[in-house]
């Protein structure tokens, strides 16, 4: 069995640096997401409760954005149908 492999610049436990923490909150204001609404998400996408997004390492701000994201894109596809 093969480990898991970590983007270097992500291991450990260290927190979200401020370039990480802007573009998550953009990513949360263009959707409109309340602040219980982004605790909601993050609680349920890193199964841990999360008190605040101040809290997150970068790891989790990581994986948070990339599913804020693949929604944004999801979500423009879809409008393009029509």
């Amino acid at each position: 069995m093969t480990a898991a492999v970590t983007h270097p610049r992500l291991r450990g436990d260290a927190l979200m640096l401020p370039h990480e923490r802007r573009r998550l909150f953009a990513l949360a204001d263009r959707l409109g997401m309340s602040t219980d609404e982004r605790r909601d998400l993050a609680s349920m996408l890193l199964r841990r409760d999360v008190v605040s997004w101040a809290s997150l390492t970068r790891r989790e701000a990581h994986r948070l954005i990339d599913a804020l994201e693949g929604f944004v894109f999801v979500q423009a596809l879809i409008l393009q149908r029509g």
